[in-house]
């Protein structure tokens, strides 16, 4: 929806000739779009093709039903993928082992440690260092 409203935006700037029509005609397309709840018909398609995209089958080793393998996605909150590959979880904050730690740093810090303490001992329960990690970091 974004991008079919910044075109639409920079073609009403591509062919104002002054300012003030600039101004009039971007206004009147918000308010417009603003009123119809930034919908218009043409995006029908776009939003199928996503909903498509969306409830197609996973890859084979897909892992939640996120965005491809642990193995191939790389978390924003605690930034690795090894954590999450240690709990077949994708690498992303919703399902992030240490998203209780809402600050970024300490996150990272404590997925670091929980990596290192299994590289250690891997007889280790992975749930119990994770735990153990999030109550020293926090």
């Amino acid at each position: 929806m974004l991008e079919h409203h910044a075109d639409k935006i920079w073609n009403i700037r591509e062919m104002a000739i002054t300012r003030k029509q600039l101004i009039l005609q971007t206004y009147v397309y918000l308010r417009d779009a603003q009123a119809k709840g930034f919908y218009h018909e043409s995006m029908s398609e776009a939003l199928w093709r996503r909903l498509e995209d969306v409830s197609k089958p996973l890859p084979k080793g897909s892992a939640g039903g996120a965005g491809g393998t642990p193995a191939e996605t790389k978390c924003g909150h605690c930034g690795t993928k090894e954590l999450h590959r240690l709990v077949n979880k994708p690498g992303q904050k919703r399902y992030c082992p240490v998203k209780s730690l809402t600050e970024a740093n300490k996150a990272k810090e404590a997925a670091k440690w929980v990596v290192e303490q299994k590289l250690a001992d891997p007889e280790k329960d992975t749930q119990e260092v994770i735990a153990a990690a999030i109550e020293q970091f926090k």
